[in-house]
């Protein structure tokens, strides 16, 4: 879907993984595929959208992991604090392994 949208728009797109995410030799991660799919499909039309009319059309979709909360992401990016009051998951349903947080940074030549 999104490469149809690059290509109409002459936008060229990269991904690379940080080396955050190899650090945490991460094997496999349990979560909820649609909801992650739909979030990168919207930053990156939304990157397309900016980029489309620039000079440069280049969009750097950039991958890390970290086992606590970061405070501000592998760009300029804010995270809004945890509430406290969060109901913890049940160990069964997502397994049994360490929380890991994903950061995808996007950015664009727009």
């Amino acid at each position: 879907m999104c490469e149809t949208y690059l290509h109409d728009a002459r936008v060229e797109a990269s991904f690379s993984v940080d080396q955050s995410y190899h650090n945490r030799a991460i094997d496999y991660i349990l979560l909820d595929p649609a909801r992650l799919l739909q979030v990168l499909i919207n930053l990156l039309t939304n990157a397309i959208k900016f980029t489309r009319d620039s000079r440069k059309r280049h969009i750097t979709i950039l991958l890390g992991a970290s086992l606590k909360q970061p405070s501000s992401g592998l760009g300029k990016v804010s995270y809004i604090r945890r509430r406290e009051s969060r109901a913890e998951q049940p160990s069964g349903e997502w397994g049994t392994g360490k929380e890991v947080f994903l950061q995808f940074d996007v950015s664009d030549t727009g």
